[in-house]
C-alpha cells in the first residue's frame, strides 16, 4: 500500500524526473575527458575537451525553446502534459547517446548524431527542471521554499548519481565501452518514470482556476513586453546557479583531470560530495529560509559558495585531494542557502496563467546566453590564468546575483 501511495505522490514522481535528467546530464560533463577521445577524431585532440564543451553550448541552445514550448504545454494544457512528454523525450536522447557508434566506427556522423541528441536534451531539460519546481509550489501546500526545493534536491541526487556512476566506469579494468553504463541506466530509469508519471495527479491550482486561453506567440510577446523586469531578476538568479553548477563542480572535474592534478576517479568522488551534502541541506535551508528571511539566507550563501569554489580550484592546483574535499562540501553548504529559495522567488514574480511559460523560457535563455558557456570560457580562460579561469567567470556572475537580489528586496 505505501508503495502504491509512493508512485503516486507528485513530489516523488516530479523530483524522479528531475534526479534521471540531472543524473544523466551530469554524467555527460563528468565523461567529457573520456567522450572527447570516443567522439573527436585525433587531428583535434589538443582542443577536445573545448570542443566538448562547445558542445555543451549546443545544447544549451535548446533550452529556452524547450522551456518556452514545455512551459506554454503547462499553462495551456495542464501541468501534467507537459511533465510527461519531457521526460519521455529525455528517455529517447539519452537512449539515443547510449547506443551511439564512436567516430572510428562511423566517422563525423558520430559527433553529428551526438549534437542532436543533445539538443533533444536540452529541449526536454529546458521542459523539465522548472516546471516541476513551479508544479511542486502549486500542489503542496505548507512551506513553499520547501516544495519548490525538491527540484534541486532530485537534481543533486542525480548528480551524485551521475558523479558515482562515472567514478564506477572510469575504475582501472572496465571495459572500453563502459561509458555508455550511465547513458543506458539513464535511459531504462527514464522509461520508469515515464511509465509512473502517467498517475501523475493534475495541480489543485490548476483545476481550480483552469487554463486561460493562450496563443503561443503573443503569450511570449507579452511576457517581455509587460514583465520585462521580472525577466531581468529571474536571469540574475539563474545564471548563478546554473554557472555555480557548470564551472565549480562540472568544469573543476575536467580541469583536475585533463591537468593531472587528480584521477578521474577521485575527481569523481570529490564532486560527487558537494551534491550529497546538497542532498542533505537543501530541505534544511528550505525550513531556515521559510522561518527567517530568504533574500539574506540566499545573500550569504551566494558569499560562501564563490569564496569555496575559488578555493577549491587553488588548492586542486597544488593537488591537495583533502582541502578540495572539505572546500567542495563548505561550497554545497552555501550553494544550498542560495538555491533552496530560489523557485519561490521567481514563482512570485509572474501570475498563473503566464507562470511556467515564463520561468521556464526565461530560465533557459540564461543558461544558454550566460551560464551554458560558462565552462567553455573558463577553459579558455584557464589557457590565460590557468586555475582562476574558473573562479573568474563565477566573481563576475555573483556581481549579477548579488545586484538581482538587491533589487528583489527594494521592490
Amino acid at each position: 500500500m505505501k508503495t502504491r501511495v509512493l508512485l503516486k505522490n507528485p513530489v516523488f514522481l516530479s523530483s524522479a524526473g528531475a534526479t534521471i535528467e540531472w543524473m544523466e546530464y551530469s554524467a555527460y560533463l563528468y565523461l567529457v575527458p573520456t567522450l572527447s577521445k570516443i567522439f573527436i577524431p585525433e587531428s583535434h585532440a589538443s582542443h577536445a575537451a573545448l570542443l566538448m564543451f562547445y558542445l555543451l553550448f549546443v545544447t544549451n541552445l535548446a533550452r529556452p525553446l524547450g522551456g518556452f514550448i514545455f512551459g506554454f504545454m503547462c499553462d495551456s494544457l495542464g501541468r501534467k502534459s507537459g511533465l510527461l512528454v519531457s521526460v519521455a523525450l529525455m528517455a529517447v536522447a539519452t537512449t539515443g547517446i547510449g547506443l551511439l557508434p564512436d567516430y572510428e566506427a562511423i566517422g563525423i556522423a558520430a559527433p553529428l548524431l551526438l549534437i542532436a541528441f543533445r539538443f533533444m536534451q536540452g529541449l526536454a531539460v529546458g521542459g523539465e527542471f522548472t516546471n516541476a519546481a513551479m508544479f511542486m509550489i502549486e500542489h503542496r501546500p505548507g512551506n513553499p521554499y520547501l516544495a519548490g526545493s525538491w527540484a534541486n534536491w532530485g537534481a543533486n541526487l542525480g548528480m551524485a548519481g551521475g558523479a558515482l556512476l562515472t567514478a564506477i566506469v572510469n575504475l582501472p579494468g572496465m571495459p572500453d565501452w563502459g561509458w555508455r553504463i550511465p547513458f543506458l541506466f539513464c535511459s531504462v530509469s527514464g522509461i520508469l518514470v515515464l511509465m509512473m508519471r502517467r498517475n501523475l495527479a493534475e495541480s489543485p491550482q490548476y483545476k481550480r482556476d483552469q487554463a486561460q486561453k493562450l496563443v503561443f506567440f503573443p503569450a511570449l510577446l507579452n511576457i517581455f513586453q509587460s514583465y520585462k523586469t521580472a525577466c531581468l531578476k529571474v536571469i540574475g538568479l539563474a545564471s548563478l546557479m546554473g554557472a555555480t553548477t557548470y564551472t565549480a563542480n562540472m568544469y573543476w572535474n575536467t580541469f583536475v583531470v585533463t591537468n593531472g592534478y587528480f584521477s578521474a576517479s577521485t575527481a569523481s568522488l570529490i564532486v560527487g560530495l558537494d551534491a550529497i551534502v546538497e542532498f542533505a541541506l537543501l530541505p534544511v535551508m528550505a525550513m531556515i529560509a521559510y522561518k527567517t528571511h530568504p533574500m539574506k539566507i540566499m545573500m550569504v550563501g551566494l558569499v560562501l559558495q564563490v569564496a569555496a569554489a575559488t578555493s577549491n580550484f587553488y588548492f586542486a592546483s597544488l593537488g591537495n585531494i583533502w582541502v578540495s574535499g572539505i572546500g567542495m562540501c563548505i561550497m554545497a553548504a552555501g550553494i544550498c542557502a542560495f538555491e533552496a529559495p530560489i523557485f519561490k522567488v521567481v514563482y512570485d514574480l509572474f501570475p498563473r496563467h503566464i507562470r511556467f511559460t515564463a520561468i521556464a523560457g526565461v530560465w533557459g535563455l540564461a543558461q544558454c546566453l550566460i551560464s551554458g558557456p560558462s565552462p567553455a570560457v573558463a577553459q579558455w580562460l584557464s589557457q590565460y590564468f590557468h586555475w582562476q579561469g574558473g573562479p573568474i567567470c563565477l566573481w563576475i556572475l555573483s556581481l549579477l546575483g548579488a545586484f538581482t537580489l538587491w533589487r528583489i528586496q527594494s521592490a
